[in-house]
């Protein structure tokens, strides 16, 4: 917060977003006390995959084609919640068709889509 001006702060909504490095309780904990939103790119941990497997697999998840050129290529996206880090989360699920022949991954469903 430092590196933001005095006089920008409350004018402008905070935004912090981390990769999965930086996916642990005190970065999640600076956005909090700063008031920022925050995304965090999760690794697919046990409890992770869990909750995203369980999404692709509930005929009652509503998908949607996801913005700009995921769009073109076939990408969905779903949302849910879940418990991350003793906080409760906001978890955004991509889905990706896979073309004939393309190398699937060894937790690939059925194959014809993959949950990132």
């Amino acid at each position: 917060m430092a590196a933001v001006p005095t006089g920008a702060r409350d004018r402008y909504r905070r935004w912090i977003r981390l990769d999965s490095a930086g996916y642990q309780d005190q970065a999640l904990a600076a956005a909090e006390r700063h008031h920022a939103d925050f995304s965090v790119t999760a690794r697919q941990y046990a409890p992770v995959a869990a909750v995203f497997h369980a999404l692709a697999a509930d005929p009652a998840t509503v998908w949607t084609p996801a913005l700009g050129r995921e769009t073109e290529q076939g990408s969905e996206v779903a949302a849910t919640t879940t418990t991350l880090l003793g906080r409760t989360v906001r978890l955004i699920v991509r889905r990706q068709p896979k073309a004939a022949g393309d190398q699937l991954a060894i937790d690939d469903g059925c194959g014809s889509s993959a949950v990132s």
